[in-house]
């Protein structure tokens, strides 16, 4: 029989473990879209087109013309990546100088991290037609993207959530509000007319894993998310429209 103490015990573990899968659930599906667009022209044309691109929100022109220019013209540019939007929202919620420098410091690591994963997905694809080009040129597919938003990892918050897991019931769940995430926004158009082809949106949490070192480093899930996107935008410029560009999976078995 069980004393008024023990349905006490058994009651929090039911709802620890309602948490548990309550937030396991969260975690394992893809993060929400930002509420705002910054960096596309004429965001109001974007909707979400899982028969085409991975991404929340995607716009394009008249994809059979698109795909022909693409083919003629055989060159693509990759400009630089923006990071205007995520440094003003460092400017306004960092006070402190040395935090904000460093905040900073770190999103043109991570805008030059995404310039030259793109880069080398362009020039590593089987099956490409667009050959990279260094300096933007007429006749060309030309490539904008910008990070609108950068939430780095929190290692000390989920080192808790660990050590707490050992010994409280469900203590693990803290780490789930060290988790990051990073959005970005990207435009194609024709570098000589500045004609606009395609524009996207997307925003991504990090990946859910039985067990990651990432989570202890603060920008290793989010370059792992990069390189999905990379990898996606480099497959939707060299596919025709009829071609489907699958999403990355909410899960990871990479540890590191």
């Amino acid at each position: 029989m069980l004393t008024q103490e023990s349905k006490g015990i058994d009651t929090r573990s039911v709802m620890l473990l309602s948490m548990f899968f309550v937030l396991s659930g969260c975690s394992a599906l893809k993060a929400s879209p930002n509420k705002l667009l910054y960096f596309v022209p004429s965001p109001e044309h974007l909707a979400e087109v899982r028969t085409r691109a991975p991404f929340h929100l995607y716009w394009v022109s008249n994809s059979t013309e698109y795909y022909l220019q693409k083919k003629k013209y055989g060159k693509v540019f990759v400009s630089p990546v923006n990071i205007d939007k995520v440094n003003d929202l460092h400017s306004r919620k960092i006070k402190n100088f040395l935090a904000r420098t460093l905040r900073i410091e770190e999103s043109e690591e991570l805008a030059r991290y995404f310039e030259q994963k793109l880069r080398l997905e362009l020039q590593n694809r089987e099956g490409k037609f667009l050959i990279i080009v260094d300096e933007k040129e007429n006749e060309t597919v030309q490539v904008n993207l910008a990070l609108i938003n950068i939430v780095p990892t929190s290692p000390a918050i989920n080192l808790v959530g660990t050590v707490a897991g050992f010994f409280i019931p469900g203590g693990g769940l803290a780490s789930y509000f060290g988790e990051g995430s990073v959005a970005m926004e990207g435009f194609v158009e024709d570098s000589g007319t500045g004609e606009i082809y395609e524009k996207f949106a997307d925003r991504e949490g990090q990946k859910t894993a039985p067990f990651s070192l990432k989570d202890y480093q603060r920008y290793a899930h989010i370059r792992e998310v990069i390189d999905d996107w990379a990898m996606q935008i480099a497959e939707l410029l060299n596919t025709p429209a009829e071609h489907t560009v699958e999403d990355s999976l909410p899960v990871s078995l990479k540890p590191y």
